[in-house]
């Protein structure tokens, strides 16, 4: 009687552990799915999103935005530019100066700053400082620079690779938009990161290269960056050659360049050419063989790309630097 008990329980508690081990697996394949439908939909984002915002919709949203922060300056806005108004520092690109513009810069402004205000109302008053500079063509720097590093850099690039000052200084900074188009080009990384291969991550390297340097978006590129780094660590995890990682880099750049063509056509045209590259993205997809046909266009893209680094910025830099 007691061996049956026991035998019955063994077999109940065997039971209960294999369901427990399916409905597990049920749900770990479900999260996998899921994540990987979240990764996917990432990646269409940020195609769609990269192409739009390589148009003249960037100024559009930047405008309106801008129009949202417009007001008087505060005391937080006073206590960022505390050095350029001391010093006049800069000029026209006192943000990448006096040292009150990045992120660590702005927050110790605002928090030495002789105020009533709490923690929280400080906060407030640097987040909304940094929103209304961030919404001006002037942007905000990624670092401070010293001045003559700035033009020895700025030198360097013109010298070296052609890039105007006005294209070397939109590269220094970042708007809105940008900042925009930075967080869906993570966004699409982070999701791929735990799991990834070289042929996802490649496939982020090309767009994100292309559109960052359509664009001139700093943040982009060191998502691109980024992305290069992973993808060539996971090819070696995965014991693949790095010719595969770097097809797969090719096959996104096609992917990718289309949309500095998106940029240069702007207007209402670079709608129907948006259209080009969703139809491109999904004949990618379909049809892996005309990736061919795909790096062709890409060649013809990097050259306007390169051509319009050299020429201008699309940023209307104040005048100060394009000089």
């Amino acid at each position: 009687m007691k061996t049956t008990t026991k035998q019955a329980a063994k077999k109940t508690a065997a039971a209960v552990h294999s369901g427990a081990k399916r409905t597990a697996d049920a749900a770990k394949a479900g999260a996998r799915k899921t994540k990987e439908a979240a990764a996917k939909a990432a990646d269409a984002v940020h195609d769609v999103a990269q192409a739009l915002l390589a148009t003249d919709l960037a100024d559009t949203l930047n405008s309106a935005l801008a129009s949202l922060a417009s007001g008087t300056a505060t005391v937080y806005d006073k206590a960022m530019d505390a050095e350029y108004l001391a010093t006049n520092v800069g000029g026209g690109l006192h943000r990448l100066f006096d040292g009150g513009h990045t992120l660590a810069g702005a927050a110790k402004a605002a928090f030495t700053v002789e105020t009533d205000d709490g923690v929280l109302g400080r906060a407030a008053g640097l987040t909304a400082g940094l929103f209304k500079d961030a919404t001006t063509p002037a942007g905000l720097p990624l670092f401070t620079w010293t001045q003559e590093g700035y033009r020895q850099a700025a030198d360097f690039m013109k010298g070296t690779f052609g890039v105007s000052k006005a294209a070397f200084a939109d590269l220094a900074t970042y708007d809105a938009a940008e900042l925009l188009g930075g967080l869906v080009g993570s966004a699409a990384l982070l999701l791929r990161w735990s799991d990834g291969d070289a042929k996802d991550f490649g496939r982020i390297v090309g767009s994100s290269a292309v559109a960052s340097a359509t664009a001139l978006n700093p943040i982009l590129g060191a998502v691109a960056f980024a992305a290069l780094v992973k993808a060539f660590a996971e090819a070696r995890r995965a014991d693949q050659s790095y010719a595969t990682a770097a097809k797969e880099l090719a096959a996104g750049a096609a992917r990718g360049s289309f949309f500095p063509l998106v940029a240069l056509v702007g207007g209402p045209a670079s709608v129907v050419l948006l259209a080009t590259v969703l139809a491109a993205g999904f004949a990618r997809r379909k049809n892996p063989e005309l990736t061919p046909q795909l790096l062709a266009l890409a060649k013809t893209a990097a050259a306007e790309a390169a051509h319009r680094l050299r020429r201008n910025a699309p940023r209307q830099i104040p005048r100060s630097v394009a000089s």
